[in-house]
């Protein structure tokens, strides 16, 4: 969620908190720091958060699962035998 905010732009802490009020600042904080520690991001000298090189190279990655939830989510909102029927045949054609 952190990496999914900054890829479109750096963030300050205080806008990443507002943006991502799922989690508490405390986790904010700890999540910034493991990524950073990761090389996933980095602060510049004006203080925002922004995604390395490293951190960048996730989009397409990110761009995917993003695209994968929103079909599951339409998979998921048709009637549970249809859904369940298409499932079938691809799990026995493997």
């Amino acid at each position: 969620m952190v990496v999914w905010r900054l890829l479109d732009q750096p963030l300050r802490y205080s806008e990443m908190a507002q943006r991502v009020p799922e989690i508490t600042e405390r986790v904010l904080s700890q999540v910034l720091k493991e990524l950073e520690n990761d090389g996933i991001v980095e602060r510049s000298k004006q203080k925002d958060w922004q995604l390395t090189a490293l951190g960048q190279a996730l989009k397409p990655s990110l761009n995917a699962m993003f695209a994968w939830g929103q079909l599951a989510q339409t998979l998921n909102s048709k009637p549970k035998a249809k859904w369940q029927k298409s499932s079938d045949v691809r799990s026995h054609s493997a």
